[in-house]
């Protein structure tokens, strides 16, 4: 049985998109298709766009991307096979041109009456700049595999720029936020001290919420003050400081009690497992109670924010985050300010250590 992903059907009438593609100038067109020696692909055989879906998001889960991760490519990538059915793009790969996709990307940015053909009202809201990024993004590696398979030979996004990002500045907590959130977790009772230890190893080490409740009980060297995460972008070390390891400390001799055999690190009263939702409808209800929206990407943001402010570098916290290149990493950079960049520079100034180095 082939993986096929679901579609939703092109029912639905767009009075206010009128899309003709007859008149699409030759030179747009893309390139016959290659097939390299011992290629299985014969060159009377067309290539559907629905089939190259198909067969890339099969590839995904062979080379063995997270479920997340499919799940994202199959929700946009749905969206314009959506759009190529309702609007009668050319279904054979080797036919969709540039003009094709800038059309789609373009239909993206309305505000049409059930755009996708949805009913939901959230259909009809303005799309933000990142997510139009996102869509081109999907289909640049889809065409991209396409052409490393020696389906095509080049990709209908070639010669098209990528969308402009909108500038995003991150959000964090303060260091009052912060601090107001533990003060609710003074407690001595078992879920204020899990609930502590959780909180603070996310901000100390800022890592993913799929991080955190995937962390084993021997993942954690209290003694070294490291523990190993397993990540969508592979294994890496990260260091918890003084506080973070005491009171993990705390939590590893209450928890050893009630959840001894199995090796998760987060447990419940009763020993059970905790799930990522589990985890966070505890931070939005910890939130409420402070009278702030808290979600635990917000505390990966928090950590990552105070680790820059406290003088680490965009590449030290590269590492940190598990971001694959430094552009990730910048949008944190951004929420720096002046007096953080002076301080910065009163430990930094090239002179001023230069001068160190010759009185000495």
């Amino acid at each position: 049985m082939g993986f096929e992903p679901t579609v939703a059907c092109a029912t639905t009438v767009f009075k206010t998109v009128t899309i003709d593609h007859s008149d699409t100038p030759p030179g747009l067109r893309s390139t016959k298709r290659r097939f390299p020696k011992n290629s299985h692909a014969y060159p009377d055989t067309k290539t559907e766009i629905r089939s190259l879906v198909e067969g890339f998001l099969l590839d995904c889960k062979v080379t063995g991307k997270s479920l997340a991760t499919i799940v994202y490519y199959t929700e946009k990538l749905n969206k314009y096979l959506w759009y190529t059915d309702t609007f009668g793009l050319p279904s054979d790969i080797e036919d969709i041109t540039p003009t094709h996709i800038r059309e789609f990307l373009a239909y993206a940015r309305t505000t049409d009456k059930e755009r996708w053909g949805s009913k939901v009202a959230g259909a009809n809201k303005p799309i933000s700049p990142t997510t139009i990024k996102r869509y081109y993004a999907c289909l640049r590696v889809l065409f991209n595999w396409s052409i490393n398979e020696g389906i095509l030979d080049i990709s209908p996004l070639a010669t098209i720029k990528p969308p402009k990002d909108a500038r995003h500045v991150v959000k964090a907590l303060t260091t009052e936020q912060v601090s107001r959130c533990l003060s609710l977790l003074n407690g001595r009772d078992f879920l204020s001290i899990r609930n502590k230890a959780m909180l603070l190893v996310m901000v100390d080490t800022a890592i993913r919420l799929g991080e955190l409740v995937s962390l084993t009980a021997d993942s954690i060297d209290l003694k070294r003050q490291i523990t190993i995460v397993n990540g969508k972008t592979g294994e890496r070390y990260v260091r918890f400081g003084n506080l973070t390891a005491k009171t993990l400390w705390k939590y590893l001799a209450i928890r050893n009690k009630l959840n001894g055999a199995q090796n998760a690190l987060w447990c419940d009263r009763y020993g059970n497992e905790l799930t990522a939702r589990g985890v966070d409808g505890m931070f939005r209800a910890l939130g409420r109670k402070v009278g702030i929206k808290l979600h635990p990407h917000l505390l990966r943001h928090t950590g990552a924010t105070l680790f820059l402010k406290n003088g680490g570098s965009p590449f030290e916290c590269q590492y940190l985050l598990g971001h694959h290149s430094l552009e990730m990493t910048k949008r944190y950079c951004q929420s720096l300010g002046f007096e953080d960049a002076y301080q910065a520079h009163i430990k930094a100034s090239p002179i001023d250590n230069l001068n160190k180095r010759i009185r000495a």
